[in-house]
């Protein structure tokens, strides 16, 4: 994504974990939460939506 923070491995991983692996988002949250890492579902959800977009 132009001018975004997210790298494309977290933007992968975010993406995989939630259709391959069927976490939603707010487990991800949880998970990051533990790492020390504050990452909202709202901002992976954006990303999401923001990735998608970059390659219609």
């Amino acid at each position: 994504m132009p001018k975004g923070i997210a790298t494309p491995s977290l933007l992968s991983q975010i993406i995989t974990a939630k259709y391959q692996y069927h976490m939603p988002l707010y487990r991800q949250e949880t998970q990051f939460k533990q790492w020390g890492i504050h990452l909202s579902r709202r901002t992976m959800s954006d990303w999401m939506m923001k990735s998608s977009r970059c390659y219609d």
